[in-house]
């Protein structure tokens, strides 16, 4: 299967929040857009170090994780909204060493309803709902 890169926008959540309480100025909010890896087979969104840094996140926790080299400890960070096409989602993000691009995992395309498209190479909405963005419970 050929890699599926896909556009994403960041914004640190807290500065959301901090903004809209005026704490802080709207042109404080810090963001990226950046191309992400898409990999189904992880579960969580994944960022270098460097990108963590420039969003201004907070060290949550460590945790165990799995990788193609085994176990290992990384370090869970504050929350990020993600923004693909025209669905957002709020989530913590796990880092990754720099160097290895950044990683969209499938926790954050389940939660938007939106699925890899291999034949066409895409990320989409799902097909299975017209497209539409809904939340599934069951």
């Amino acid at each position: 299967m050929a890699k599926i890169i896909q556009k994403v926008k960041l914004t640190n959540s807290f500065h959301l929040f901090a903004a809209d309480k005026g704490w802080i100025k709207k042109k404080e909010i810090k963001s990226l857009v950046i191309n992400m890896w898409v990999d189904s087979g992880a579960a969580m969104v994944c960022l270098p170090s460097r990108m963590i840094s420039e969003l201004g996140l907070e060290k949550k926790s460590e945790k165990q994780i799995s990788t193609t080299s085994g176990y290992v400890l990384s370090s869970l960070y504050s929350p990020v909204t993600i923004s693909i096409l025209d669905r957002e989602i709020e989530l913590n993000i796990m880092e990754i060493p720099d160097g290895v691009p950044p990683l969209l995992g499938s926790i954050a395309l389940e939660a938007m309803n939106l699925v890899v498209n291999p034949r066409k190479q895409i990320v989409e909405s799902n097909p299975q709902q017209n497209g539409k963005y809904f939340i599934g419970l069951i």
